[in-house]
């Protein structure tokens, strides 16, 4: 239940989105829950956890990459990437983010449905990707530091908007 809530409320609130990630136990204080609760239902849930298991996948896609040789192409091929084998390890390093940041594309992906409008999902996935991998990068912040940051957060929502 705890994930749901976590997934929830930064999926459908900005303003508790990094505190999804970062502090997870102040999701619980009662006015955030009574927040929270008043605005959740059953359609919205399955959409944002449906949302987080897609981006379960593209970053399961991208561990492979990390592990193995016979998977090594597969996250550059979904993110329509020509990468050498010269340049292999610094692009893949540049996604390090990717392996806490659930939360923080998801709050993307969920800003980007809110304005825009995509003809193919996957087209969607990778400009959030990419909007946080630049907010990542500006952020100067080690990547598992920036995915719990309320200011890489903000700045994600600001260039969505």
């Amino acid at each position: 239940m705890e994930k749901v809530i976590q997934i929830f409320a930064a999926f459908y609130f900005n303003e508790y989105a990094a505190r999804a990630k970062s502090g997870k136990g102040e999701l619980f204080d009662k006015k955030i829950a009574e927040i929270l609760v008043s605005n959740i239902d059953a359609t919205k849930v399955i959409h944002a956890v449906e949302w987080y298991d897609k981006i379960s996948q593209i970053i399961t896609l991208y561990r492979k990459c990390k592990r193995s040789n016979n998977h090594k192409m597969d996250f550059f091929e979904y993110m329509d990437m020509d990468v050498s084998d010269e340049e292999y390890q610094k692009v893949l390093s540049e996604f390090l983010f990717l392996n806490t940041g659930d939360l923080l594309l998801l709050n993307a992906i969920s800003n980007l449905e809110k304005t825009s409008v995509y003809e193919d999902e996957q087209d969607m996935v990778i400009d959030a990707i990419k909007m946080c991998k630049n907010a990542v990068t500006k952020s100067k912040l080690q990547p598992y530091q920036a995915t719990r940051n309320a200011t890489v957060f903000a700045q994600i929502q600001k260039d969505v908007n």
